[in-house]
């Protein structure tokens, strides 16, 4: 393909201004032009965020031998698919400039989305919920504790299978009343609720708070003679109530029928993490990561372990922080079948001929 400079391709640029697209979206294709004929070998990716970038890194760099991945950080889905959809793809090998975003809600809306070659969605609800598993959760007693019991990590995993459980099940109610919101264009302030408003996890169990009138509420509070730990497990608010109150949630929107209807669509899904917001999940394996420790703890003092210097309790390695839970945890996960899937497809259509 003959080379271009910014300049040949000025007609395009001004298209982009005209129609008053995002600044990210101008630089980021602005970027591209300046290398995009004079490194061949470059793949080229656009993605919503920096996790993003963490995230496909590693399966990019095993897939796509003999490319350099160039990463394009577009700060948000919108951007990404308003990047694919300026391109003119007569000029531009689709296989070497890929673009990748999360469902989210998508598929359940009803929301028109870009059917591309070199476009990738999420199989689930975002890249978050990918980490969320059981395979993740035996790296992490592997790479981020000191050395444990077989049978000690057996019996962790069990917890966390079961708490996990749990928590999709009550996921499962929370996400019908996103639905009915979102269904309606409704527009609500999902990074208002905090999932310690409905649920705790502690000694890698879940616990559900308990719903009781308001009056229950305020007396159980105010009361010396509750321990702290049941008021900890009380909540006064249905869901509907805090998705008004914190959300900006619609007030009488929910009814019945509507919640039978979107329980009956949740029900066509193989895999909860299909519908579970990601940055929930996220809570979620915090939570786990959080109390592993004292989850250890407790089977010490039950079985009465010993603890010495020849077989020391297991201890966390370091503190993790969410911001770092990507870096940490990407490198030691497969590949998820999906994303190697689009890639190698993607990746053969360039070497197709070689």
């Amino acid at each position: 393909m003959a080379s271009m400079n910014l300049q040949g391709d000025i007609s395009f640029k001004d298209k982009f201004f005209l129609k008053e697209k995002s600044n990210i979206v101008v630089s980021n294709y602005l970027k591209l032009l300046q290398c995009y004929w004079v490194r061949p070998n470059t793949v080229h990716l656009f993605v919503e965020n920096l996790d993003d970038f963490t995230f496909y890194c590693i399966p990019v760099k095993i897939v796509y031998r003999g490319h350099d991945p160039e990463f394009y950080r577009l700060e948000g889905k919108t951007n990404v698919t308003d990047s694919y959809r300026e391109f003119d793809w007569k000029r531009f090998e689709r296989s070497k400039i890929l673009f990748f975003a999360d469902k989210d809600y998508d598929d359940f809306l009803g929301k028109e989305r870009v059917i591309a070659f070199n476009f990738f969605y999420t199989k689930f609800y975002s890249i978050e919920n990918y980490l969320v598993n059981e395979s993740t959760f035996r790296a992490i007693l592997a790479y981020l504790f000191t050395k444990m019991d077989n049978d000690i990590v057996e019996k962790l995993v069990t917890k966390f299978n079961i708490a996990h459980k749990l928590f999709q099940q009550k996921l499962k109610a929370l996400t019908r009343i996103i639905l009915i919101h979102r269904e309606k264009d409704g527009h609500l302030e999902l990074d208002s609720l905090k999932m310690s408003e409905l649920m705790l996890i502690d000694n890698l169990e879940y616990f559900e708070k308990k719903l009781i009138s308001k009056y229950n509420y305020n007396k159980l509070k105010r009361d010396p003679a509750v321990n702290a730990s049941v008021k900890a497990l009380l909540r006064k608010d249905t869901i509907s109530e805090i998705m008004v109150k914190n959300c900006g949630g619609q007030e009488g929107l929910v009814t019945f029928s509507k919640i039978m209807r979107k329980d009956a669509q949740l029900n066509n899904c193989d895999d909860p993490h299909c519908y579970i917001r990601g940055k929930y999940a996220m809570w979620f394996l915090m939570g786990m990561i959080n109390s592993i420790e004292k989850a250890i703890e407790t089977i010490y003092e039950l079985e009465k372990r010993v603890s010495d210097q020849i077989n020391p309790m297991p201890r966390k390695r370091a503190q993790i922080t969410e911001t770092l839970i990507f870096d940490l945890l990407s490198p030691k996960i497969n590949v998820p079948a999906d994303v190697y899937q689009f890639l190698l497809r993607n990746y053969k259509s360039i070497h197709e001929n070689d």
